[in-house]
């Protein structure tokens, strides 16, 4: 028989309020509807939490041990219509809909699943930056995308359908914006193993600086999803 296990969560969060926050009781917003929110990054900007999501829709997973049972696009969780949805919090227990940011849809070729958008502030130019994961058709065809907006509502503009980095065939990305302003991405690579690099963003956070800026495989290889921040002076 299988075991179940509750998680608790306990964050203080930048404000001095403690909140415990469950991984097993779903999230809702101000409406009673269940998020939906998955392979993302939240920020915080003017006093509220700011989470750009994926949103799936509403389906029904297939039978298997993970969601990937039936991992090609049309199906639960590789649908065609993914949007990316803005959830706002001022404590990460109140959520408030905030409506679509941006869509496949209308911004991505036919057949596209999109995954895991990344959203940053660039202090610079004043304007909200997405990276966004998509494949078209199989995951043979895995990329990034870019769009912009200049508010965190959006809508977003798409302004890099297919960003140049120094490794292709991409998996889940994560985003990250040093104290100085620099941003880096760090992501997989399907066609090295699974493996993970790490490159310096232009000074807009639109381009990578290319190999120059690379570091490189390195790590694990057959990883997911990778994320960088930072504790100290260490990133």
């Amino acid at each position: 028989m299988p075991h179940f296990f509750a998680c608790f969560c306990v964050l203080t969060l930048i404000n001095a309020k403690v909140v415990t926050i469950s991984n097993v009781i779903p999230r809702r917003d101000t409406s009673g509807a269940i998020l939906d929110a998955h392979d993302s990054k939240v920020n915080f900007f003017n006093g509220l939490y700011l989470w750009h999501a994926a949103s799936y829709g509403n389906c029904t997973e297939p039978k298997g041990n993970s969601g990937c049972a039936d991992a090609s696009p049309g199906n639960c969780g590789f649908r065609l219509d993914h949007n990316v949805t803005l959830y706002s919090s001022p404590d990460l227990i109140t959520w408030t809909n905030n409506g679509i940011a941006f869509s496949a849809k209308g911004n991505l070729p036919p057949s596209s699943v999109l995954f895991a958008p990344k959203t940053i502030y660039n202090n610079k130019t004043s304007t909200w930056v997405m990276f966004y994961n998509y494949i078209v058709g199989s995951f043979s065809n895995s990329f990034y995308g870019v769009a912009t907006s200049p508010t965190p509502e959006g809508p977003f503009s798409m302004v890099n359908p297919s960003i140049k980095l120094q490794f292709s065939d991409n998996g889940d990305e994560g985003l990250f914006v040093d104290d100085d302003g620099t941003a880096y991405i760090i992501y997989t690579t399907l066609s090295h193993g699974h493996g993970m690099s790490i490159e310096r963003l232009s000074d807009n956070y639109t381009t990578s600086l290319g190999a120059a800026a690379s570091s490189g495989i390195f790590g694990e290889s057959f990883v997911e999803a990778p994320a960088l921040f930072k504790r100290g002076d260490i990133c």
